[in-house]
């Protein structure tokens, strides 16, 4: 049972009534709920700090938004397994990136949102750990979607809608 503060700060700027320019600061805690295997105690809980800065775009009425950002996250006290499948803890991962976002009325009730992410993670050195160098897993180079929804504006279904969208990755 484990409590820790996580303040989460965050300012932005209007620089034009269209363009804003943001930072951030993300804090993160969490509890692994994994014991070491290998000396039977809880895994240290998982912690992280998340740098953000970047510029969001409203144009042509607010009908297409535009949002741009560079990160920097480092995590510590990530779970691995190592080769003989026991759990234990790393130091961490530091990961850098980039993030576009694209969301846009097509027409009126029909809406296009699309997305990608490219971050390249650096996973530390577990091969004191691990008896071999490993990677966590789960964080792709390349992630994106696309999705499309549309909600009728009128008749007696009016606000009814429904939405199809694509999410894909490289290998993680």
């Amino acid at each position: 049972n484990e409590t820790k503060w996580v303040p989460s700060y965050g300012v932005s700027y209007d620089i034009t009534p269209e363009v804003a320019i943001y930072a951030n600061l993300l804090n993160s805690f969490a509890t692994s709920g994994t014991i070491n295997t290998l000396t039977g105690k809880p895994l240290a809980p998982s912690t992280g700090k998340s740098k953000e800065v970047g510029f969001k775009f409203n144009l042509l009425d607010d009908n297409l938004t535009i949002t741009t950002a560079m990160f920097h996250i480092v995590q510590s006290n990530v779970a691995v397994t190592n080769i003989a499948g026991d759990a234990v803890g790393t130091e961490g991962r530091d990961t850098k990136g980039f993030d576009l976002d694209v969301n846009g009325q097509i027409f009126p009730g029909w809406n296009i949102t699309t997305s990608y992410t490219f971050a390249q993670p650096k996973d530390p050195d577990t091969s004191d750990l691990t008896g071999y160098k490993t990677e966590v897993t789960g964080q792709p180079k390349h992630s994106g979607s696309i999705w499309s929804t549309y909600e009728l504006q009128s008749g007696q279904l009016r606000g009814l809608g429904a939405g199809v969208g694509v999410e894909a990755a490289s290998s993680t």
